[in-house]
């Protein structure tokens, strides 16, 4: 009853949940049942009274110990405190739990001063060991925390094992665990309410099985420009730098380069989250095949815009940059010291005329033998380099978000 005399009504909860966060769990949480259940499951009832009474015996000898009998004879040795004799003991009755009073050890640490990382995956894992067969929803709060690559995989392929017919809620950020548990499964939170559930199950399958991208810079970010290679990245961001004494980064645009996943799949997700976008890509000889598709496919999409040279001859970016340097043959000088090493650039100081130049840096870039590494290099040269150069006139409309 209550205080007005009411009948108190026990309402059944429709469902049993089960809160997960790593950073509040104390070292010894679940440690307890996992104990409890070794003990009464993997033990008989022999091993258990030998478990028993060894630790008895344990604390039996603590008390008998030469050293703590000679701090017991001086406590209280006027009777001050009671007429009867006071002394410190270990506990030996049966009130306590043997499981309580023992400790999980890994490797011989136990579990309060094993690391972070190590100790929130046992956490996590003891926590779904023993109540996920009694709860309907688990919710689990950043389960990447402390965690390295090879522990978050295994971690999450644990998570998924102990799913079975239930409903898992979990915050993160972190790439992995959205692409290994399936990103058309997201929700964003922010300025209203988005699911993701509508996105290409091809996307969604490929994500799963290659869930080392990145793709969650791409969801959280407010303004993303994709880019073939790491070289586009650094162009773009000496580009930035040049103009506004700061990195793009700095005013929330983040370059991402798209790597084995291509471009189709990042703007898969794009287009339905609505995120502010500019696509630098390559030509690859064929403007109207390997752009302008791209162009017509995503048009119905104002917040998504491609840029790439319409000449087939500037096919990538090195090229585009050499003929958008070679105004003459002075520009064109600068900008091979710039970017060539000490080496290379003697021997195109050997060309005699500005055709024969552009001729020798566009077959340097494509000779066999580490072209990507040349272009990488040629980036980072030109990235650190005080000198400025031209830019392509498309890479303002790049920057331009209005």
């Amino acid at each position: 009853m209550t205080f007005a005399n009411e009948k108190i009504r026990q309402i059944n909860k429709p469902f049993k949940s089960l809160f997960i966060d790593p950073t509040r769990l104390h070292p010894t949480y679940g440690k307890n049942q996992y104990i409890y259940n070794v003990i009464t499951s993997a033990l008989s009832r022999e091993e258990q009274a030998v478990l028993g009474i060894k630790y008895r015996q344990l604390k039996e000898s603590f008390n008998i110990d030469s050293n703590v009998t000679n701090i017991n004879d001086n406590l209280d040795s006027n009777n001050e405190i009671s007429d009867k004799t006071i002394k410190i003991v270990a506990d030996i009755s049966g009130g306590t739990n043997l499981e309580s009073n023992l400790q999980l050890a890994l490797d011989g640490v136990t579990l309060p001063y094993i690391g972070k990382g190590e100790q929130h995956k046992v956490q996590i894992k003891l926590a779904l060991q023993n109540k996920s067969n009694t709860v309907d929803v688990l919710l689990i709060e950043e389960p990447e925390n402390h965690l390295s690559h090879m522990n978050l995989t295994s971690l999450v392929s644990f998570i998924e094992k102990k799913l079975s017919n239930k409903q898992l809620f979990s915050s993160t950020h972190s790439s992995y665990v959205m692409n290994k548990l399936s990103i058309d499964k997201l929700c964003l939170l922010a300025n209203g309410y988005k699911q993701l559930n509508n996105i290409d199950c091809g996307t969604v399958k490929k994500l799963k099985r290659l869930p080392g991208y990145d793709t969650l810079r791409a969801v959280l970010s407010s303004k993303v420009i994709l880019v073939e290679g790491p070289s586009d990245e650094l162009i773009l961001k000496k580009y930035y730098y040049q103009i506004n004494d700061k990195l793009p980064e700095e005013d929330g645009i983040d370059i991402i380069v798209v790597r084995g996943i291509g471009f189709n799949n990042y703007l898969e997700i794009i287009k339905h989250t609505g995120v502010h976008t500019r696509v630098m890509k390559d030509n690859d000889g064929n403007y109207d095949k390997n752009v302008k598709k791209y162009i017509d496919e995503y048009k119905g999409y104002d917040f998504i815009k491609i840029y790439s040279s319409e000449e087939n001859e500037q096919y990538s970016l090195e090229p585009l940059l050499i003929e958008t340097n070679s105004d003459n043959e002075e520009l064109l000088d600068k900008y091979a010291k710039i970017s060539l090493s000490a080496r290379t650039y003697k021997e195109f100081e050997k060309e005699i005329n500005l055709l024969e130049k552009i001729s020798f840096l566009k077959n340097w870039y494509k000779d066999e033998g580490g072209a990507g590494k040349k272009k990488v290099d040629a980036a980072m040269r030109i990235f650190e380099s005080n000198e400025k150069i031209k830019y392509p006139t498309f890479f303002e409309s790049i920057f331009d978000y209005e």
